[in-house]
């Protein structure tokens, strides 16, 4: 084989490993590995050893679902944009995929790890004192099952695709490689900020703040995750979704010439579809919403106190999306530098987290989604000032 022919395998072995480990962690771990077991103590269809200690196995797989998730979104968000950068040579492919691979072992270990560690009665204290002050009887289990295989899985072929990029020298192949290694790893910020911020620090604090409020907020926002939004389309899936859709949407429309009028081939066309899909989306179940009184609650205030938040949780909703694909635009068009971006999310995740604390201890539910809404607006004038202030230098 010619040097070029062993470099073209290579690069088509890559695409095609980083493929596999995206499907393997959608299909064989999934999402929702470590809350799926939680979701069955808590219903009472998966059998434990020991029932009287259910509580603490609950509180323990919570817990490890919590970094699971970040892991989880980083490294298929990471995969699934290093296929398609290697396949429509973008620049910064390269290290796309050494970033991708070497996040698929850790998660691969992380899944491994767990399986042999899940009836360790240290760990198991460990994790669910965090929850749990009063932790007597933490009987262990081991419901896990065979995923393990996929976290050694994942280990193998992350491993493999590092020696191959790093042995090929993929990341400094003119094709693939990027002056600047800053904005190659600015793509991750929006996971990032999906992931940490919004899907678990703020929940965190918003559930901290109800739990610590009176009775009927912390029912309402027990009643909105659950009864109203659990398994629920769109509103239940994960913002990495939404991302990676964009992702896609964003490479394609700019490295294929797809028969579109010239107005439709923006980088922003993705995202307005999502947009609007999530927009119907709301409007509709606004109007159809599973009924509270005398189905959940024969409580009128707190049916009121429900029906004032979720309309406002979904505004959140749609809000974060948009803020989230509108970062994934502005990084992949290159346009504003890292360190502003960086800003600009600072700049909206402190305002939500200042906003919220100041409203969960003075207002309630309601006013905690409206602050989140307000810091999501002001992230989004913040992008498109950016944004439009570098396009008027050109």
């Amino acid at each position: 084989m010619k040097k070029e022919e062993i470099i073209y395998v290579r690069i088509l072995t890559v695409i095609g490993a980083s493929a596999l480990m995206a499907l393997i962690l959608i299909f064989g771990a999934g999402s929702g590995l470590f809350q799926r077991i939680a979701n069955g103590i808590n219903d009472n269809t998966l059998q434990l050893s020991n029932a009287d200690a259910a509580i603490y196995s609950l509180y323990f797989y919570k817990g490890l679902d919590v970094l699971y998730r970040i892991l989880y979104a980083v490294t298929v968000f990471g995969l699934i944009l290093t296929t398609a950068a290697m396949f429509f040579k973008l620049k910064g492919a390269g290290i796309y995929a050494v970033l991708s691979s070497a996040s698929a072992v850790v998660t691969g270990a992380y899944i491994v790890l767990c399986s042999i560690f899940e009836g360790n009665t240290a760990l198991r204290r460990m994790v669910v004192h965090f929850y749990l002050k009063d932790v007597q009887t933490v009987a262990p289990e081991h419901l896990l099952g065979l995923h393990w295989m996929a976290g050694v899985f994942l280990i193998v072929l992350g491993v493999f695709c590092l020696v191959i990029v790093k042995g090929t020298r993929l990341d400094k192949m003119k094709a693939y490689s990027s002056n600047s290694k800053a904005a190659c790893y600015s793509v991750f910020i929006p996971v990032l900020m999906g992931s940490v911020i919004f899907e678990f620090l703020r929940e965190l604090l918003i559930s901290v703040l109800c739990q610590r409020g009176d009775t009927y907020t912390a029912s309402a926002y027990a009643c909105i995750r659950s009864y109203y939004f659990e398994w629920e389309w769109f509103f239940d899936y994960p913002y990495v979704l939404y991302l990676i859709l964009t992702v896609l949407g964003v490479i394609v429309l700019s490295k294929v010439k797809l028969p579109l009028p010239e107005k439709l081939r923006s980088a922003w066309l993705v995202p307005g579809i999502l947009t609007v899909i999530g927009v119907v989306r709301s409007i509709v179940y606004l109007f159809n919403a599973p009924p509270l009184f005398g189905y959940l609650t024969f409580d009128e205030k707190l049916c009121d106190v429900i029906e004032s938040a979720y309309p406002l949780y979904m505004l959140v909703y749609i809000l974060d999306m948009v803020f989230l694909m509108a970062l994934v635009v502005m990084i992949l068009q290159e346009q504003g530098s890292t360190k502003k971006i960086l800003a600009v999310c600072g700049i909206a995740t402190a305002v939500s987290i200042i906003g919220i604390l100041i409203c969960g201890f003075t207002a309630g539910l309601p006013a905690m989604y409206i602050t989140a809404a307000a810091a999501d607006v002001i992230g989004l004038i913040g992008l498109l000032y950016r944004g439009n202030i570098r396009g008027s230098h050109h």
